[in-house]
């Protein structure tokens, strides 16, 4: 039961096709996502998505950085304290999956 050789290339492909369907959701339908009120789980989806990257390193940070102000209000709601944010880390996203978002969407999400 061994992995193929080739299986690494073929994971970072679909996180990356993936990165893709999400970034193409809030671009081309974000507004129905809000309609609809489900904006708040396509924002926690993001948010596991990317901390998932940052644990494993499988997209470059290069292709990720059109979100990236996405990911740090999602990381750091408005009203913090910490100008300068980490980066997300195992820790974050433990804490990211105790913490439900709130109305808007957006984890309450603490860095140490």
């Amino acid at each position: 039961n061994q992995f193929p050789t080739s299986f690494e290339s073929i994971v970072k492909k679909i996180h990356r096709l993936l990165f893709h369907v999400l970034a193409h959701l809030y671009h081309a339908h974000f507004t129905e996502v809000v309609l609809l009120t489900l904006h708040m789980y396509l924002n926690f989806i993001y948010l596991h998505f990317m901390l998932f990257n940052a644990e494993f390193h499988l997209i470059d940070e290069k292709e990720t950085e059109t979100l990236d102000d996405l990911l740090q209000l999602l990381l750091h709601p408005p009203g913090g304290t910490d100008d300068t944010p980490p980066s997300p880390t195992h820790d974050d996203a433990a804490a990211a999956a105790a913490a439900p978002p709130d109305e808007d969407g957006i984890a309450s999400v603490s860095m140490h």
